[in-house]
């Protein structure tokens, strides 16, 4: 009986246990929602920010706010270590993370700050509570409108 428990662990648990990779640095922020850390492009899971170049509005004047997001999370992140958990799961190539800055989840503060949106294709709606308190306070790109980044990219391919 202990050899089956044993046999158990190391077939069945013990794989889940090294399933998610690690990976922590320093990140160089590509866009609101995509990063370099340690030499690996990692796409954010569970949230869209707005494309480079999706123009939303702002006091009734076209605004960048792709580009602002960058902005703002490079701001976030700037020379700070973050720690990254690879999902197993990939988008384009790229690891698809859950990170860590200070001890809170990046992905979720990126979210409550107002720079993206939760994605409940990818989130199972893990975000939207963040999101609705950006919405809530007119954070980032609740300040103005700002179609959902998915919208804007099947639109504009």
């Amino acid at each position: 009986m202990k050899h089956l428990t044993i046999t158990f662990i190391l077939i069945f648990l013990m794989p889940a246990a090294f399933a998610a990779d690690s990976i922590s640095g320093r990140a160089q922020v590509i866009d609101g929602d995509s990063l370099y850390v340690a030499a690996r492009e990692l796409r954010l899971a569970g949230i869209d920010a707005p494309e480079w170049k999706q123009v939303c509005t702002r006091d009734g004047k076209d605004w960048m706010a792709g580009q602002d997001a960058r902005r703002a999370v490079a701001s976030l992140v700037a020379g700070r270590e973050i720690i990254c958990e690879d999902t197993g799961e990939r988008s384009y190539r790229r690891v698809v993370a859950r990170c860590w800055l200070d001890g809170k989840e990046l992905n979720a503060t990126i979210v409550r700050l107002g720079w993206a949106f939760d994605n409940p294709k990818y989130s199972d709606g893990r975000y939207a509570p963040a999101e609705a308190e950006a919405r809530e306070h007119g954070r980032g790109i609740h300040a103005g409108s700002c179609a959902k980044p998915w919208d804007w990219r099947r639109e504009n391919r």
